[in-house]
């Protein structure tokens, strides 16, 4: 009976019952047709590819992001975490108006990618001081708003020094372990909100239109494409090329080179 409550709210993501392509025992989408009910579908623009239209769902993860963390154009944003969600997350940043975006990521490849997708500035992790080049970058303003999309414990745990006083954070990354050490003192004087993403709800429409009406490129993160017939070799690509490769195109008919 309370499950309906999320559905009937609009929040059918939080629904203990959601069924979801790909999630066990669900089966996901690699064949050449499946069948959905009619109204789970939307229309693409005539001007916006097949690639883009695939990309929507993991754009719709950051994009439900930043309307969780309130994003506003003024924001100064970290985004922590350099993989397709947090590249895409950028770019739902950029739908959001906001220009002043930054990353971290212990990948070179992903944090150059990060660079020529409009990114100020990026950061190593492992090797650079991030809190003191982000007070210089800002002219010690802060960051407003960060996104974790790592799931990294350390990153984590980091975003509560990152993130200025009154700021917000957004976890999207699950970490390893379900308990990650956090300094409650700094959240609870800074007066620092948190927030929780899982997946999204009701981000298709805005986001189609938001992204059809901006110059956001998103389909620079598709590093190698693959035919439906070449199924495992894209999946090894995905576990083995993770220092060159950030998202995997599958594509339904005849075989394309990576």
């Amino acid at each position: 009976m309370w499950a309906l409550e999320y559905c009937k709210s609009g929040r059918y993501n939080l629904c203990p019952d959601v069924i979801f392509l790909a999630t066990p025992p669900v089966n996901g989408a690699w064949a050449e047709y499946i069948v959905m009910p009619s109204d789970y579908l939307f229309k693409l623009p005539d001007s916006m590819s097949f690639e883009a239209g695939a990309l929507l769902e993991p754009l719709s993860v950051g994009f439900h992001a930043m309307q969780r963390g309130e994003a506003k154009p003024f924001d100064r944003v970290l985004i922590t975490g350099l993989g397709p969600i947090g590249l895409l997350a950028g770019q739902a940043a950029k739908l959001f108006g906001i220009t002043e975006i930054y990353g971290t990521d212990t990948v070179a490849f992903r944090r150059e990618l990060a660079l020529e997708m409009g990114f100020k500035a990026v950061f190593d992790p492992s090797t650079d001081q991030i809190e003191k080049k982000l007070d210089e970058l800002t002219g010690g303003a802060g960051i407003t708003l960060i996104v974790e999309s790592s799931g990294n414990a350390r990153a984590m745990a980091d975003t509560v020094k990152l993130v200025k006083r009154g700021g917000r954070i957004v976890f999207v990354g699950l970490p390893a372990t379900d308990e990650v050490p956090m300094d409650m003192a700094c959240l609870i004087d800074g007066e620092i909100d948190s927030y929780g993403v899982f997946r999204y709800a009701n981000t298709y429409p805005e986001a189609i239109q938001a992204l059809q009406r901006s110059s956001v490129d998103i389909e620079s993160i598709i590093t190698h494409r693959y035919g439906l017939t070449d199924i495992k070799e894209a999946v090894k690509t995905t576990h083995t090329r993770k220092d060159t490769s950030i998202k995997v195109m599958i594509y339904p008919n005849s075989p394309i080179s990576p």
